[in-house]
């Protein structure tokens, strides 16, 4: 008997496979649409990383490595008769070698430009791609048992924020296993590195991943995005910091990598389905070559970590203000420094420039100030001391910062400097609390 509830069943599947025909036509349409020409170099016969719009050239920049992320898309750009076939023998293959164990050298040195592609490009047993990801994964390994630390090392997030307390992003690699130089500077674990390789190996990526959990590295919606070694960017001794975040992008490829594993490599299967993948899947089987340029065959040596020990790390805190003796800290960044009292006086300098006026004989307050004003109000005051006029004030003088608490009208003002090595600059910070019921309009100005 034919029901009505077999005839709903009926629509609602025939509404599917409306819906799924109409998805299929809009993703052909996007592929045939994507033009991978724009970015291919007829001279170099390699894809570049951009197009300039304002000059109208592509950037004068390439992919020229195999070992790249960026395999994947020259694939797709020969599969598509976008770009020739011979655009793929100009991708570099420089080999390095590791005791009897050889592999393809990448850039950076990090899983994710050997391993993402496997995601969904299939990687046939012994093939110089396939050698070469194994040789990632045997290179991270060792390389993490001589730090002391878990393996998994890519691109991700570290312990450093910029002042809207964004945590910042690079790439992070084996030495060894790439040009780039200083890779052995900074040590960055990231939780999808590991998990990148769980089809392969993946009792060696779950035990990896319980070193991590062990060291804090599991949240409430999963792994975090990386743990931080870099001795520079602890504190207190530690030996670790887990950046508590998550990227949509690192969880995805986890997410991935794992159904390949649970289902057979499923995301490969459907890939290589596509007729003009088919056509070009030999290029995905070469051969690891006998004759090849090494280079890298002397290794860096691997220095384990160093944590710096924080017994000696004084801070100096002030709460009453004399009008003598001053107290002063000095902070240093090789070319910057900057000279500062406890009233928030004194001055910036890069080389010998002055970035602030200052006089030693001035009886006007010189140094670089914040103003806070109530809109509302139209009440103005510094972020720093003012003739006793506030509620509560303190300074701390530590070696590596000046910080500045001060109380007034209900508004909380903590204002940090440093100054850096690096970059030759300093940075000021201010974050400003509301302690009264009422909200605030408030307006924050910085004057030389």
């Amino acid at each position: 008997m034919y029901t009505l509830k077999m005839f709903l069943e009926e629509k609602r599947n025939t509404q599917y496979k409306d819906r799924i025909i109409e998805l299929i036509k809009s993703i052909n349409k996007i592929i045939e649409d994507t033009d991978f020409s724009v970015l291919y170099s007829k001279e170099n016969r390699l894809l570049s990383i951009g197009f300039n719009v304002d000059e109208n050239k592509i950037t004068d920049t390439y992919y020229d490595l195999l070992a790249s992320e960026a395999r994947q898309a020259s694939l797709v750009a020969i599969a598509k008769k976008d770009v020739p076939a011979k655009h793929w023998n100009n991708l570099s293959r420089t080999l390095t070698k590791l005791g009897k164990y050889k592999g393809l050298i990448s850039w950076s040195g990090t899983a994710f430009e050997y391993l993402m592609p496997n995601i969904n490009i299939e990687k046939y047993e012994g093939s110089l791609l396939d050698e070469s990801c194994k040789f990632m994964v045997m290179s991270q390994i060792k390389y993490s048992q001589k730090l002391g630390i878990p393996w998994g090392i890519s691109e991700a997030a570290f312990n450093l924020k910029d002042l809207n307390s964004n945590y910042q992003y690079k790439a992070f690699g084996v030495p060894w296993l790439g040009l780039k130089r200083g890779l052995g500077d900074e040590m960055v674990v990231s939780s999808y590195g590991s998990i990148l390789a769980i089809t392969d190996f993946p009792k060696e990526v779950v035990q990896n991943l319980k070193e991590l959990e062990k060291q804090g590295m599991y949240g409430k919606y999963g792994f975090y995005e990386s743990i931080d070694y870099t001795p520079e960017r602890l504190s207190s001794n530690r030996k670790g910091v887990p950046v508590e975040t998550y990227m949509a992008h690192h969880q995805a490829l986890s997410l991935l990598s794992i159904n390949n594993l649970l289902n057979d490599n499923i995301m490969q299967k459907r890939f290589m389905k596509n007729p003009e993948i088919r056509a070009v899947d030999i290029l995905l089987q070469e051969r690891m070559p006998s004759d090849m340029l090494i280079t890298k065959e002397r290794k860096e040596k691997t220095k384990k970590v160093k944590y710096t020990g924080y017994d000696n790390y004084i801070v100096n805190k002030y709460t009453k203000i004399l009008e003598f003796p001053r107290k002063c800290n000095v902070l240093s960044g090789e070319d910057y420094l900057i000279e500062i009292d406890d009233r928030g006086n004194g001055f910036s300098r890069y080389k010998d420039i002055l970035i602030n006026r200052y006089k030693e004989t001035s009886s006007l307050p010189c140094g670089i100030f914040f103003y806070i004003r109530d809109k509302k109000t139209g009440m103005t005051w510094k972020a720093n001391y003012e003739d006793n006029n506030y509620d509560k004030y303190e300074v701390s003088f530590a070696e590596d910062n000046t910080s500045i608490f001060k109380a007034k009208n209900g508004i909380e003002t903590d204002l940090k400097i440093i100054a850096s090595s690096k970059l030759g600059t300093e940075i000021r910070s201010i974050k400003l609390k509301n302690t009264l019921e009422n909200d605030m309009d408030l307006e924050v100005v910085r004057i030389l």
